[in-house]
């Protein structure tokens, strides 16, 4: 049986601040090349605090031809890895733009899909409160 090297990352994004965030992926992915598959928080690449407990943030998306995509879609074929990394993903949908909460996938070939978080929570929950499906 063939085995797999994963590393999964727990670093404090800079909120909203995609570009940084995405240097932050290059950084940690080129600092071990022994790694199939990186795995990076719930949008990791604008941070989870640009939409939490918040009604209007600035929303910071990523899109199909987003160029933080292409460079992150570079950055994985450069490594022979893969990378699932979590972020507001924004595309063209039943005749609108609608924004996702997603895990992208991107591999040594560069982009592969998204898959969305399905089960958006809102409201009170324990001491917090959630706005997810105001925003995705």
């Amino acid at each position: 049986m063939a085995s797999m090297k994963l590393l999964l990352a727990q670093t404090r994004p800079k909120k909203g601040d995609l570009k940084t965030n995405a240097a932050k992926i290059k950084e940690i992915v080129q600092g071990f090349s022994d790694v199939d598959l990186f795995i990076f928080p719930e949008l990791f690449l604008s941070s989870y605090s640009s939409f939490h407990g918040s009604l209007a943030p600035d929303e910071p998306c990523v899109t199909e031809d987003h160029p933080c995509l292409k460079e992150l879609g570079e950055v994985s074929r450069q490594a022979g890895s893969y990378l699932i990394i979590g972020a507001p993903f924004g595309r063209t949908k039943s005749g609108g733009f609608e924004l996702f909460n997603s895990a992208l996938v991107l591999g040594p070939s560069g982009f592969i899909g998204t898959h969305d978080k399905t089960a958006l929570p809102d409201g009170p929950f324990g001491r917090d409160t959630f706005y997810e499906g105001v925003h995705f």
